[in-house]
Formats: C-alpha cells, structure tokens, sequence
C-alpha cells in the first residue's frame, strides 16, 4: 500500500514537472479561457442579480454589490437555520422556501447607499483584524502557559519588543530627511501592532494574576467532574437501598425499614445538593 501511494505520488511529480515544461501555453490559454467563461457568467448573471438586490451606486465600485450578494447568502443562511425550528413550516417546505427567499431579498435588496452598505461591512472588517492581529497574542499564551514564572514574563517582553519593531520598521521618511511617517505605507493600522505590544506588557505585569486565575478555574473544573462522578455514585447506591426497601416491606422488619428510610433520605439530600 506504501509502495503505491509512493509511485502515485511520485508519478504526478513527474507528469506535473514535464506539464510545467512543455505545456505553459497550454495552461496560459486555460487560464485565458477560464478568465472569459467567468466574465461571460458574470455578464449573463449581473443583470438577474440587480434585478433582485437592486443597483449599487458605482461611484463606490463594484465591491458593494459583491457584499450585497454575501448579505443575501448569510441572511438566508441564518433565516433558513431559524424558521426551519418552527413548527409552523413543518410538513410546508416550500412555504419555509418562499419565507427565507423573500425575507433575505427586503432585508439586501435596498442597501442601495455606499455608506450604509460600508457601516455594515465595519464590524465584520473589525471582526477579521481581532483574528488576525489577537491570533499571535493567543497562540503565545498558550505557548508559554507552561513555562515558568520568570521564563514566561521574558518571553512575554520578548513578544513586545518584537511588535514594536514590527511597528517602528512599518515607518518610512515622507520625503524629507526630517519627517518620519509611522505606519508607513499602512499608515495608522500600523498602530495595531503598538497595541498588541502593550497588552503584552499588560500580561507581563499581570502575569501572576492571570496565572491563578487560569489554574483556579482548572480546579474548578477539575472539582465539577469529581461531583458529577460522585453524584452518578450516589444515584448508584440511592437505587441500591430503593430496591433493598422493596425486599423489607415484603417482609422486613419496621427498625430495618427505617434505617433503610433514613438512609435514603440522606443520600437524597446529598445528591440534590450536588444539584
């Protein structure tokens, strides 16, 4: 089996390579050819679409419709998720159907204004920069997470001092030997490297807070599965005794019974304590 995933492999490097060589303009003129097929599909389908969503102002370009577009799929998407729960449309799909498909096209169609189509992208933009920006910040806490107090507090001044590198060599001269830009070319999102890096001196200073949180709150988890583990053995015996208190009622005697009542009871009570 290795063998042949070997030689499949090996086979397709050999086929891609001379394709790589001798065949370029055949894949220049795919790549042309796909190029015009999708402008033609876009063409057909321009039409249809603004129909339905409505025209985009085109002074803003052509990205607003491409977002209106994305608004029509995600309400729907969320639309179809919640209705479908509904028991109203049950056995009516075709209602469920005509519902989303008319609710997603009032709620896209008259985003029609440039602003208001780019208020609505800002928290999703907002959304992607925390990602992306906070990513590096979270990976290194749970790098670090192990290490030891000192350790982590040098690799926590070492993340900072990276970023702000970062945010200085983003700084170009504006074309005069005396004025510097900072950002550079990206001008004040460059800034959002300067901020990473002061939370990381935030982390720093609060490096032995954040440490007893994070293990008090293992415990804790830790603690909850240990009472439901005790809890299910409580529920074990509770039923132990139920059935022993069958057998004495059949033919025990009333000092047993009530032991065996009291001892019930007892467990009850611990379990509903546990909740």
């Amino acid at each position: 089996m290795k063998k042949a995933f070997v030689v499949i492999v090996f086979g397709l490097f050999i086929i891609a390579m001379f394709s790589g060589i001798a065949s370029a303009s055949i894949v220049d003129r795919f790549v042309e050819g796909t190029h015009t097929v999708g402008n033609a599909l876009y063409n057909i389908a321009e039409p249809v679409l603004e129909a339905v969503l409505g025209g985009v102002d085109k002074a803003g370009g052509g990205d607003e419709f491409f977002v209106k577009f994305l608004f029509l799929i995600l309400i729907f998407a969320i639309l179809w998720a919640v209705l479908s729960r509904i028991s109203l449309f049950d056995g009516h799909g075709w209602v469920l159907v005509i519902v989303n498909i008319a609710v997603s096209i009032l709620a896209t169609r008259w985003f029609g204004n440039i602003e208001i189509i780019r208020a609505a992208i800002l928290p999703y933009s907002a959304l992607g920069i925390a990602i992306t920006c906070g990513l590096p910040l979270v990976l290194w806490f749970f790098i670090t997470k192990e290490f030891t107090p000192t350790l982590r507090k040098l690799a926590w001044i070492l993340f900072a001092v990276i970023f702000v590198g970062i945010w200085l060599a983003r700084s170009v001269t504006d074309g005069s030997s005396t004025s510097l830009v900072l950002g550079g070319p990206i001008g004040s999102f460059a800034q959002i490297y300067l901020w990473t890096a002061v939370v990381a001196l935030v982390m720093f200073g609060l490096d032995g807070t954040i440490t007893k949180i994070v293990r008090k709150a293992a415990a804790e988890h830790s603690m909850s599965h240990m009472d439901l583990e005790h809890k299910y053995d409580l529920i074990g015996e509770l039923e132990k005794h139920r059935k022993t208190r069958v057998r004495a009622l059949r033919g025990g005697s009333k000092k047993d019974l009530a032991k065996i009542n009291a001892t019930i009871s007892l467990l009850e009570g611990q379990i509903a304590a546990l909740g």
